[in-house]
């Protein structure tokens, strides 16, 4: 009887246990979603009656960011926006999410707008650089794009080297000097008046990257 005792109890524990965390795991379900339409902001420019959803890109670039940005393109093309704006504050992240990101980017017919608000880097600079026109704070950065590997390191030659011509190709596509953007790939381009000389990433303040034709203009807020 003891024995019986004690295995009720235990399946009783259990249940409730498993009770606890499914609805945390509904809760963190309703949280993500709560966060991710917090992100996606339809807007309305007054002065111009524009239509354009801003995403929000303030967070290190993984495979959830795929989705997000995938779900705000269609909400863009639903309502016919004239843009879709990525408001971009991100030290970077995975490299083959920025790859599947971008060309995701490509894909659509939108106009699509960077709005670097302090810092794009790594892989946030390769999706930066999909955007037609690029908008920088004053003190925003954009650059420092080297591949590192999970121990921190510089990777291997043949992933530094498909990294770097994939810098180049997406700055052609846009018109913008392929050097640069191979610069903030690889510290082999010499570029020692933006700080960037043999063994030094570039990356461009947001009045050099306007000097250098990389962004369109200096726009504190997502309203200039």
């Amino acid at each position: 009887e003891t024995f019986a005792f004690l295995n009720r109890i235990r399946s009783k524990y259990i249940k409730e246990r498993r009770n606890i965390m499914k609805k945390r795991r509904l809760f963190g379900s309703f949280m993500a979603l709560v966060m991710a339409l917090i992100m996606l902001v339809p807007y309305i420019q007054a002065d111009t009656g524009q239509k354009v959803v801003v995403a929000e890109v303030h967070e290190d670039v993984e495979r959830g960011l795929y989705a997000f940005i995938d779900r705000a393109i269609r909400e863009a093309e639903e309502m016919n926006a004239d843009a879709l704006i990525l408001d971009i504050k991100s030290p970077g992240g995975l490299v083959d999410a920025a790859l599947d990101i971008g060309e995701l980017l490509e894909s659509t017919e939108l106009k699509i707008i960077a709005h670097i608000n302090k810092y794009a880097l790594s892989a946030a600079a390769f999706i930066s650089l999909h955007a037609d026109e690029i908008y920088m704070t004053k003190d925003a950065t954009i650059g420092a794009a080297q591949v590192i590997n999970s121990g921190g390191n510089a990777a291997g030659d043949k992933a530094e080297s498909a990294w770097t011509s994939a810098m180049r190709a997406i700055a052609e596509s846009k018109d913008r000097n392929p050097q640069f953007a191979e610069a903030m790939a690889n510290p082999d381009v010499n570029l020692p008046e933006y700080r960037a000389g043999i063994g030094k990433l570039l990356t461009l303040t947001g009045d050099e990257a306007v000097k250098v034709g990389y962004a369109n203009g200096i726009a504190n807020t997502l309203q200039e």
